[in-house]
C-alpha cells in the first residue's frame, strides 16, 4: 500500500513538473517580441476648405499629398500639393484671386549612422499670383535628425542648390542657391500625423 502511495505520488509530482514546464515555454513564447513587419510606402493625404462671409466673402481650398518610405539605410519621399484662394467684394461685386499655387518635391536620403545622412532633393513650385511661371531647385544636401523616436522626428538640412525659375513676360534665370531647411513629424494616432516643415534658398551672390 504504501509503494503503491509513494508510485502515485511520484507520478503526480512529474506531471505537475511537466505541467509547470509547458506553461513557462508558452509564457516565454507570448512574451517574445514578434518580428517587425516590413513597412512598405506610407501615403498620406490632407485638404482644407476655408469659407468666410461678410461685407467681403472669402475662399481657400488646399489639398496635398505624400508618400514615405523607409529602409534600413535608405528613406524616399514624394508629395504634391496645390491651393486656391480668392476675395469677393460684394460692393464691387468682382471676385480677386489671392491664392493660386501647385508644388511637388522628391528627395532621397542615405544614412550614414543612425541620425546623420546624405541626400538628394528635388522641388518644383508653380505660383499665379506671384506670375511664376515655374521654380525648379535640385539639391544635394547633408542632414541630421536632431530627434529621431518611434513617433516623433526634427531634422535639419543643408546644401547647395541650383536654381532654375522663369516669371510670365521673363527671360528664364538660373542660379546658385543654398538651401537651409527643417522638417517635423509628429506620429498623434495611427491615422492622424501633424508634420511642419520649413525652407529658405537664398541666391550665393545676393
Amino acid at each position: 500500500m504504501k509503494s503503491n502511495n509513494t508510485h502515485i505520488n511520484r507520478l503526480a509530482c512529474g506531471v505537475a513538473v511537466a505541467g509547470i514546464l509547458l506553461i513557462g515555454a508558452a509564457v516565454a513564447k507570448a512574451e517574445d517580441p514578434a518580428p517587425e513587419a516590413k513597412k512598405g510606402w506610407e501615403t498620406t493625404a490632407a485638404a482644407g476648405l476655408t469659407v468666410t462671409s461678410g461685407t467681403k466673402d472669402t475662399l481657400l481650398v488646399t489639398a496635398g499629398l505624400a508618400t514615405v518610405r523607409k529602409w534600413e539605410r535608405d528613406e524616399a519621399a514624394f508629395g504634391i500639393s496645390g491651393g486656391y484662394g480668392q476675395d469677393n467684394n460684394n460692393a464691387q461685386k468682382e471676385n480677386t484671386a489671392n491664392t493660386e499655387f501647385i508644388q511637388g518635391f522628391g528627395q532621397y536620403n542615405h544614412l550614414f549612422t543612425d541620425r546623420f545622412y546624405g541626400g538628394l532633393r528635388l522641388d518644383a513650385i508653380s505660383d499665379g499670383i506671384q506670375d511664376l511661371a515655374y521654380r525648379a531647385t535640385l539639391t544635394p544636401l547633408v542632414g541630421y535628425y536632431l530627434i529621431k523616436s518611434t513617433n516623433t522626428t526634427l531634422a535639419v538640412e543643408c546644401g547647395p542648390s541650383l536654381v532654375t525659375e522663369q516669371y510670365n513676360g521673363e527671360d528664364n534665370d538660373t542660379y546658385l542657391g543654398l538651401r537651409f531647411a527643417e522638417r517635423f513629424e509628429h506620429q498623434i494616432s495611427d491615422s492622424t500625423k501633424f508634420w511642419q516643415s520649413v525652407s529658405y534658398v537664398p541666391a550665393v551672390d545676393d
